[in-house]
């Protein structure tokens, strides 16, 4: 696998197999993980995922590059070293939703 593919060209290889296959299905529920329940630091996403807090940090790393996630800084959790929080790019997709009637379509955009 190229080191310079985004995640979209991953997620539609069909020759993905291993660890490859792993890294694509992590970084999935990730991007599900940010949509259904906010903004999360890499250990919240480690513990939630049930991985390493390095393979956490290097997949959100990827999604980063590729424009997906944004760093929104700092947190201002207790004692000790701050982590970074980390959520979706608003501007990276939509979402399109689609309703067919019998009599009409109703597409949503967002």
């Amino acid at each position: 696998m190229a080191t310079n593919t985004n995640f979209f060209e991953e997620l539609h290889s069909t020759e993905l197999t291993g660890v490859a296959y792993k890294n694509v299905w992590l970084k999935k529920q990730m991007l599900t993980h940010f949509a259904n329940e906010g903004n999360a630091t890499v250990a919240d996403l480690s513990r939630t995922l049930n991985t390493s807090i390095p393979k956490t940090s290097e997949l959100v790393n990827e999604l980063l590059a590729d424009g997906l996630v944004k760093d929104y800084g700092k947190t201002d959790s207790g004692v000790g070293r701050k982590p970074n929080l980390y959520g979706l790019e608003p501007a990276s997709a939509f979402f399109v939703g689609v309703e067919v009637k019998n009599l009409h379509v109703n597409i949503g955009l967002m």
